[in-house]
């Protein structure tokens, strides 16, 4: 298909990492919805909301997609990649909060910048795959710098599947 990707999976039982084009691997992007991850554990531990059910409110207008236009908690929002969603939780958290728990988790370059509610999309933040992939590795064994419970949460709402004792 002539597109220029990228794959890496680490193994957290064998400490091991698999993957395919390292230079790219390697190379940092800007989140976009990837940082939907990072941004929940932020809003819970901020206290920017009191769970990942509490609802948050549809503001009316017309959204790119119809799935986006209800009022829902970030579970939901998670599920559905609702940006205005995680926007509205940016703008609670604030730069000032989001920069102290973009710092405390070492998450990619952990440059801000911009506005409070775009810099995961529009960058100046970004973070490679392998970055990404070793942060994620950090939140199933419960090994951010965040109350381990919080870390279950999270590990919950972004679980696609599981079978025989493992989880996607």
């Amino acid at each position: 298909a002539g597109v220029n990707g990228a794959f890496v999976v680490y193994d957290v039982i064998e400490q091991r990492l698999i993957g395919f084009n390292r230079q790219r691997v390697m190379q940092q992007f800007v989140p976009a919805s990837n940082y939907k991850i990072p941004h929940t554990s932020i809003a819970l531990n901020s206290g920017a909301i009191s769970s990942v059910d509490e609802l948050l409110s549809w503001d009316g207008n017309p959204a790119p997609f119809k799935a986006w236009e209800k009022d829902m908690s970030l579970r939901e929002a998670i599920a559905v990649s609702n940006v205005a969603i995680y926007q509205q939780v940016s703008r609670r958290i604030g730069m000032t909060a989001m920069q102290h728990h973009i710092d405390k988790l070492g998450y990619g370059n952990a440059l801000l910048g911009g506005t409070v509610d775009r810099f995961w999309l529009d960058g100046p933040l970004k973070i490679s795959a392998l970055e990404q992939v070793r942060f994620l590795a950090k939140l199933a064994n419960s090994a951010l710098d965040y109350p381990s419970e919080q870390q279950a949460i999270v590990r919950e709402i972004i679980q696609q599947s599981s079978s025989a004792g493992t989880a996607l």
